[in-house]
């Protein structure tokens, strides 16, 4: 079992490695960061067997056909709005957006709901703003420095290069959409159906790591921070701020996600025609919860999360 970590995101999996429960619950893995291969392709090759990804990235695939399921949650939110410092104020209205260029990084999954926060608010993202994508974050930031755009999405990680700059926060986006849905579980669709169990026990360890990350944050922070060669304060400022956090989250939220996909197919982002629904399975996160539930049955974290599960996840049960 190959379980692929690329960043302080995949945080809960690396707890559950580290803290000694995916190995208690019956699973070798092989818990690595690997480069130079396409994360999609290295699920389909059989090179991984999960991966932590955008949400963004799998969906499209899903839309292709290709062999891949989403299976749970990872993070939720984790971008902000920035500009410049004459203008935080300005672009906090979303009508103010109107006629603006935006920057924003192709697979940025806040800037689609960004997009459909600001069609709610009565401004038309495919006509009335103008989009320039770019292949990283460093380009976003230095298009709003150099007067190529005027407001801009990027990943938490850059709010201090985005202040260094000269620049500043207008929002958070999870001030408008919180809790949008960010990275998922994502496996081959096949070997899920196939190996369920292996799946749900990896949910079963990083269940009992989701509450040393809530409940333990120093721990958290020393395990982590050796991992991510980083010290305490930026671990800290990942996991734990109020401004710069991306906050983690196991639950798959098939709501959000299939309301995402929709978009993302009326606006022609992702192709058409094939339902997300199929390539989703919930179950796995639902019974990981109920075996903990059953282990620790006095556990209020655990009932609270499945009550959750069952108000994120209702479409699935209708």
């Amino acid at each position: 079992f190959n379980f692929e970590l690329g960043s302080l995101r995949a945080s809960v999996p690396t707890l559950a490695w580290k803290l000694g429960y995916v190995e208690e619950e019956g699973i070798d893995a092989q818990f690595a960061a690997l480069t130079g291969v396409d994360a999609i392709n290295a699920i389909a090759i059989g090179k991984t067997d999960v991966q932590v990804m955008s949400v963004y990235q799998t969906l499209a695939h899903i839309a292709q056909g290709t062999d891949v399921a989403i299976f749970g949650g990872t993070a939720a939110e984790g971008s902000t709005v920035i500009t410049t410092s004459e203008k935080v104020e300005y672009f906090k209205d979303l009508i103010n957006w109107r006629g603006a260029v935006v920057a924003t990084t192709r697979l940025n999954n806040a800037d689609f709901v960004t997009r459909a926060k600001l069609l709610e608010a009565g401004v038309d993202p495919q006509t009335e703003i103008t989009y320039k994508e770019f292949d990283d974050n460093t380009l976003v930031v230095q298009a709003i420095v150099k007067g190529e755009a005027d407001v801009a999405v990027v990943t938490n990680e850059f709010i201090s290069v985005a202040r260094e700059a000269g620049l500043d926060v207008s929002f958070p986006v999870r001030d408008i959409a919180p809790m949008y849905v960010c990275c998922r579980h994502t496996g081959r669709k096949s070997d899920i159906e196939a190996n369920r169990q292996k799946y749900v026990n990896i949910y079963i360890a990083e269940l009992r790591a989701y509450k040393v990350y809530l409940e333990d944050h120093q721990r958290t922070i020393d395990i982590l921070k050796e991992l991510a060669r980083e010290d305490d304060e930026f671990v800290n400022n990942y996991l734990y701020s109020p401004e710069s956090s991306s906050p983690l989250t196991l639950d798959p939220s098939l709501n959000k996600i299939k309301a995402l996909y929709g978009l993302l197919q009326e606006w022609g982002k992702i192709e058409d025609g094939i339902s997300v629904a199929d390539s989703i399975d919930v179950t796995i996160y639902e019974d990981a919860l109920k075996e903990v539930i059953r282990r620790y049955p006095d556990d209020k974290l655990y009932q609270r999360l499945l009550e959750e599960f069952y108000v994120n996840n209702s479409e699935a049960f209708s």
